[in-house]
């Protein structure tokens, strides 16, 4: 037994002086590397900046809130951001543990005062089991002993990366601040200053977010171009903070670099609308309206619409659209306006419940706000559907637009007028309208020397005279000798067209208001202008000349005026839709006159006049110009004009023309009776058959009057 009592006794011994020693050399090892993280402490340049003054902080965000300009602010907003990186290394300091802050900033020699207590304590257990001291050996507690150990050892290490860390951030900051105080030689968007920018940013440490936030603001607000990933991941980073100085700087700087186009792309490819979106939810107005401005901008790349949309950033919007600040007000609002434009995205904006509130910031004091409502319910109004939702939901909303006609700003009259256009293209809107008192301003308007003023004013105008009911209060508030005069802007194309499409529209129901266009002057302008408009114009002035030749009153007066002179060139014109109406209103001119006189006056000129008009209508392929012009041959035909009969039996192509039509006409007709056996003489009525009955007539018509002269 005692032989292995002794055999024994070793093996302990042995035992405890490997504790021993390794706990020793354990011990030295973390003192070692103590001493080596409080050594790199006592490097003056950096306690000389972790001696900066403290206070530096709280000036940069100041700096920032206020928002000051001019060239003596911004020199003092530049040297706050670098006294704020004067005081970084400060700022990691208090940003770690007491005990990686007593490893960093002691002076002494020895690491004693951060980790002494746990050594020695640790160290005195192991003395005591190897002295023999313990009553018995106690593997667990020797093992203890050791684990301690080593938790002290990843202790040292953890400070001594910290020790690391800290020299890194606080390089970081004498670099930014050596680049800020040659900011107009330094280019922060790539090298050595973005990489300065991005270690704070990435850092855990608050205050340094907080400082690479600011310099981020500042930097992108004094310069914008396009930046790469490397430049936007440390502010989106840095927008996902949770601190609301980090937070406001950020989706400053975002939006900031967001009114670039490729980085609007980038930001929302990067993920950006997600941080934005919950920053929009934050309780802190700055934060908020630092966020919708953000998205204001990236909203006005199409590409970006559709995913802001889809993003769920909408309702949040919307409910902003209601804040008390009117910044927050004002960039809401301008965001639901950029989303306006294409008709998946007015709907998803018109199901997030923007409309109503759209409509009540209409009786905002502030201009911008009434500007961009105004012109988001113009473009809502494009779309069929959302002006029934309007009528339903709005009643309201005529009369608060024609009140912002009134506006003392242009461009919210501007756009007060034009979405009382789109909603005017129902009827509802159109006699709404009038009966609302809307047609004095729009006069106003019209009358204005500012162009945008007067053609959102003319297009409206156009619209709410569709009505047959408007058409006379339009005359009778004195429109007539604005839109006439208006036909004389041959600089602008649209102007035109509006002014002269809104008289045909007054001409179309009333005889009195056809008497009026013409008493007006509109006729003669029409003869001034015809010739040398745009097609655009031709047409809807040729347009307007068929609807007043439907009066059997005034064809003379039409026709005294010369009106042929300008209709027979336009009938050769190289639009479809100029030749149809000139020869539409020529056509109309020739029924029932009672004076043909101005038609053989223009038989042959100008441009071939009526004879060349006549053939070329007759030789086309287009069945409706065929049509035009037998029946205008009839209508000359009755007239009983001996020379105008003359002419026509003088003309080597007409009756032969007119033959052939008629041949031509009857073999498709037979075709078409063996096709369609069973219908009705009503149903199997053709333009071919038409024709062939005017052609018909036609011969009737000579070939009675040869017989009438051979009887007698």
């Amino acid at each position: 037994m005692s032989g292995g009592g002794n055999s024994a006794g070793p093996q302990e011994d042995a035992d405890e002086r490997f504790m021993r020693e390794r706990a020793a050399r354990r011990d030295a090892e973390i003192r070692d590397r103590i001493q080596d993280m409080v050594r790199g402490s006592t490097n003056p340049e950096f306690l000389a900046q972790r001696n900066a003054s403290a206070s530096a902080l709280n000036g940069m965000s100041d700096t920032h809130a206020s928002g000051e300009s001019g060239t003596s602010d911004m020199r003092v907003s530049a040297m706050n951001v670098m006294s704020a990186m004067r005081g970084i290394a400060k700022s990691a300091v208090h940003g770690m543990s007491g005990a990686t802050r007593a490893a960093m900033i002691d002076t002494g020699t020895t690491g004693t005062g951060m980790t002494g207590t746990a050594l020695d304590g640790t160290k005195r257990e192991a003395e005591d089991l190897a002295s023999g001291t313990t009553p018995y050996f106690d593997k667990d507690k020797v093992l203890g002993a050791g684990s301690r150990l080593m938790d002290e050892r990843a202790r040292a290490r953890t400070l001594a990366d910290a020790a690391e860390l800290g020299s890194r951030f606080a390089n970081s900051a004498k670099d930014l601040l050596q680049y800020l105080e040659n900011r107009s030689e330094t280019d922060f968007f790539s090298g050595e200053p973005l990489r300065a920018l991005s270690t704070l940013s990435f850092s855990d440490n608050v205050d340094l977010q907080r400082s690479a936030a600011l310099a981020f603001a500042e930097i992108t607000e004094k310069e914008v171009r396009e930046v790469g990933r490397e430049t936007l991941e440390p502010v989106l980073f840095l927008l996902q903070s949770h601190d609301v100085e980090v937070q406001r700087a950020s989706s400053a700087a975002l939006g900031n670099l967001a009114v670039n186009p490729e980085n609007k792309l980038l930001i929302v490819k990067l993920g950006g609308l997600e941080p934005l979106i919950r920053q929009m939810l934050s309780p802190n107005v700055e934060v908020q309206c630092n966020a919708v401005g953000c998205i204001t901008n990236l909203a006005t790349h199409d590409d970006n619409k559709t995913k802001i949309a889809k993003s769920g950033a909408l309702v949040p919007l919307t409910r902003l659209a209601r804040s008390k600040d009117i910044r927050v007000q004002r960039n809401a609002a301008g965001a639901l306006l950029n989303m306006t434009h294409s008709d998946e995205n007015r709907q998803q904006l018109v199901n997030a419940g923007a409309i109503s509130v759209l409509v009540t910031l209409l009786a905002s004091t502030d201009t911008d706000v009434q500007y961009y409502c105004t012109t988001a319910l113009s473009n809502i109004a494009v779309d069929s559907v959302n002006r029934k939702k309007l009528a339903q939901s709005e009643p309201r909303l005529v009369q608060n637009l024609i009140g912002l006609m009134e506006s003392g700003s242009l461009k919210v009259q501007c756009q007060a007028a034009l979405a009382l256009r789109n909603l005017a293209s129902d009827e509802k809107y159109q006699i709404e309208i009038v009966r609302s008192n809307g047609l004095p301003p729009l006069l106003r308007l019209l009358r204005s020397s500012f162009l945008p003023l007067i053609l959102s004013a003319a297009a409206c105008v156009r619209n709410v005279s569709i009505h047959p009911q408007n058409e006379s209060p339009i005359i009778d508030a004195g429109f007539l000798h604005p839109l006439i005069e208006l036909l004389s802007h041959e600089e602008n194309e649209e102007l035109q067209c509006h002014a002269i499409s809104t008289l045909r529209n007054l001409a179309a129901s009333s005889e009195r208001n056809k008497a009026a266009i013409i008493d007006a002057g509109a006729v003669e302008r029409i003869k001034e202008l015809a010739l040398h408009v745009p097609l655009s114009v031709q047409s809807e002035m040729t347009a307007c000349t068929a609807v007043l030749a439907l009066s059997e009153d005034l064809k003379p007066q039409l026709l005294d005026m010369g009106i042929c002179e300008v209709l027979l060139p336009l009938t050769a014109s190289p639009s479809i839709e100029v030749q149809g109406n000139s020869a539409a209103a020529l056509g109309n001119l020739s029924s029932k006159s009672d004076d043909y006189a101005p038609f053989n006056a223009v038989w042959d000129k100008p441009n071939g006049g009526l004879h060349g008009y006549l053939v070329r209508f007759l030789e086309s392929d287009d069945t409706t110009f065929q049509h035009i012009a037998v029946w205008t041959l009839v209508q000359l035909l009755e007239s009983d004009n001996q020379e105008l009969e003359q002419h026509v039996r003088d003309s080597p192509h007409i009756l032969a023309l007119v033959r052939q039509l008629e041949s031509r006409a009857e073999s498709e007709d037979e075709n078409l009776d063996e096709d369609d056996a069973g219908h009705s003489q009503a149903d199997s009525a053709t333009p071919e058959k038409e024709i062939a009955g005017l052609s018909r007539r036609i011969e009737e018509i000579l070939f009675d009057k040869d017989q009438s002269k051979t009887e007698a």
